[in-house]
């Protein structure tokens, strides 16, 4: 697996991806496609997967759950069929050990 340097930490989302846009819904069930301003404007959750030697495991481990800053996110690499993104612990706001629907 791959291992982030410094304070990086690797993550999948957790929301869908549609050709590179996130597939927002409403509260009644309409998903939202295709719309760059969804897919920019907001944060996200990620599901941690790896963690660099400067990131605090009190903090954030694998399987923690973190909202990213809208757009503070590397472009997606395939790791082992998984794609998977870099942010950094300073780019976090806020981690959960369940996912917060």
């Amino acid at each position: 697996m791959l291992k982030p340097l410094f304070d990086g930490i690797l993550f999948i989302f957790v929301d869908d991806l549609k050709k590179g846009f996130f597939a927002d819904k409403t509260d009644w069930g309409f998903e939202l496609r295709g719309n760059p301003d969804n897919s920019t404007k907001n944060g996200r959750w990620g599901k941690v997967v790896a963690v660099g030697p400067d990131v605090s495991e009190e903090d954030v481990e694998n399987g923690t759950f973190i909202f990213v800053e809208p757009l503070m996110w590397t472009k997606g690499v395939k790791h082992d069929d998984v794609e998977v993104w870099k942010t950094d612990i300073s780019k976090v706001m806020a981690v959960s050990q369940e996912y917060p629907r």
